[in-house]
């Protein structure tokens, strides 16, 4: 998902949030389109989106986190066994971390369907895997905001 048209670098990603189709970005994203590439003018997709007013666009860029982020936490690396996360609830705590716009109803709905991450033998897994991944988003949040202020 890295098209790009010659004379100004936009991606697909890019003319999609332009175009305010929320529902086309969020395809693309889930394809491996990086929000973070830059066009000619210098400007991400996020860049372009608050230009145009593009609300959706935003909420679905600002809110996708890769299904890779999930996945690494499937793996034990220097984590206690029952700390990590078992494969096959990475994709449903991948959807949770991507959903725009909580609604409690439909969170509920969804976790009625979903139940096996409320199960009391993957709870605890799940809430320290969500932990792990607000820290480093956190993390990544401040700083980015202190080198936009210093850099």
């Amino acid at each position: 998902a890295v098209v790009s048209t010659q004379s100004t670098g936009f991606t697909a990603l890019m003319l999609a949030t332009l175009s305010g189709k929320a529902s086309v970005v969020e395809l693309l994203l889930r394809s491996g389109a990086n929000q973070d590439k830059r066009a000619k003018n210098g400007k991400t997709s996020s860049n372009m989106g608050a230009f145009v007013g593009s609300r959706e666009c935003l909420a679905v860029l600002n809110n996708y986190l890769p299904l890779q982020e999930v996945m690494y936490h499937t793996e034990p690396r220097n984590l206690d066994k029952s700390d990590f996360l078992r494969p096959p609830l990475a994709p449903i705590v991948h959807h949770v971390c991507c959903m725009n716009n909580l609604n409690p109803v439909k969170m509920l709905l969804y976790l009625k369907e979903h139940q096996e991450i409320v199960d009391p033998t993957n709870r605890l897994q799940v809430r320290r895997t969500l932990d792990r991944i607000i820290d480093k988003q956190f993390k990544e949040s401040v700083s980015s905001g202190i080198n936009a202020e210093y850099g």
